[in-house]
């Protein structure tokens, strides 16, 4: 297959890197013309023919992006979140229903070692029914890469759908809904409460109930030093505690590969677009939901 890669950052030269370590071509696209061979994504389907593409550009553009390569029929695996608001939404998701898009949102904690020993061990009803549950991530933004200046990071950027709640708890939202079941009730905020030089939030909370009783406490932020990432899951025999950081659960230590999720998330999708699957569990819509519940007016912007 020759996958074409919008945005060609950390994560789009990742998933470029995978593609073809998985076997696959890849043609690049980026504004900055050092990082692409296309410079404007409009231009690439004229040159080049895609079989699929990976849309990693920041995330204020990627209902843009994905509506042009939708109108196309073309597969699209999408890079969380979604978007930042909900407009044009309703369009793009009426286009890949009519045109029967294969779609799929990159959320490669699906594929993480430790986020699916958890789910083993929940679907074994290891301790009984989950009851209760703490979910913390934290790193310290300059440290994410090295080098380069944070503030330019898209993260960093409100314009650019940056700030924790849609760079970082878009992320733990749609672990929840996959470990615990859908989100019935909810609410959360997103402020500013360190010293970082920029303009979005960097810390957001959320408290939710899912429709299977679990009661679950989220917090992700851009201030932690250093870096920490742990679910502490309150069950009816017992307690599931996973340190995503250190690579344990209850103490013991798994197998870890930095890269192996993004390779097998990766492969999931080329193999969705093979043979012409579709995935409601992680598809577009799912992306929407997600969208709906970090912009819902139960969700109060401190910044």
């Amino acid at each position: 297959m020759n996958l074409l890669i919008v945005g060609c950052g950390s994560i789009g030269s990742r998933h470029a890197r995978n593609a073809q370590t998985l076997g696959h071509s890849v043609v690049l696209c980026d504004p900055d013309p050092a990082r692409g061979q296309y410079t404007d994504y409009k231009t690439t389907l004229q040159q080049e023919h895609v079989d699929a593409i990976v849309v990693a550009s920041p995330s204020n553009l990627h209902v843009e992006v994905a509506q042009y390569f939708a109108e196309k029929g073309i597969p699209i695996c999408m890079e969380k979140p979604l978007a930042t608001n909900r407009e044009g939404l309703g369009k793009l998701l009426q286009t890949i229903k009519d045109k029967k898009v294969i779609t799929m949102m990159a959320q490669s904690f699906r594929w993480h070692e430790g986020m699916l020993e958890v789910k083993r061990r929940l679907d074994a009803r290891e301790f009984g029914k989950p009851l209760s549950v703490t979910y913390v991530g934290g790193q310290y933004l300059p440290d994410w890469h090295p080098g380069e200046d944070y503030r330019k990071e898209y993260a960093a950027q409100k314009s650019m759908g940056g700030g924790a709640m849609f760079t970082s708890m878009s992320h733990s939202l749609d672990t929840i809904e996959w470990l615990f079941g859908p989100i019935a009730d909810y609410s959360g905020e997103k402020k500013r409460v360190g010293t970082l030089d920029i303009d979005a939030d960097d810390t957001a909370d959320v408290s939710c109930m899912t429709a299977q009783g679990v009661r679950v406490e989220a917090h992700a932020d851009f201030l932690a030093q250093p870096a920490v990432h742990h679910m502490r899951i309150i069950c009816e025999r017992g307690v599931i505690e996973a340190d995503f950081a250190a690579h344990t659960i209850n103490g013991k230590p798994y197998t870890f590969d930095q890269n192996k999720r993004y390779l097998d998330e990766l492969a999931y999708f080329i193999q969705l677009v093979k043979r012409g699957e579709h995935d409601p569990a992680l598809d577009l819509a799912h992306g929407a939901h997600l969208v709906e519940l970090m912009t819902s007016s139960r969700v109060k912007d401190l910044t």
